[in-house]
């Protein structure tokens, strides 16, 4: 249910995306894709598979 909810905000393969902070406890964490900040559990961003990228 997760997946399919984040791929409706945009976030699809070849997207690129990026960890904007972390809780000072270290969960939620948010991430910034296609102009959208979204905070996800450690949990569910784990299952995120992603590439790096050399672009700053």
């Amino acid at each position: 249910m997760v997946r399919k909810k984040l791929m409706i905000m945009g976030l699809l393969p070849d997207t690129s995306i990026r960890m904007i902070r972390r809780a000072p406890l270290g969960d939620p964490i948010m991430l910034r894709f296609r102009g959208v900040d979204v905070a996800l559990q450690c949990e569910v961003a784990e299952r995120i598979q992603v590439e790096l990228s050399n672009d700053i």
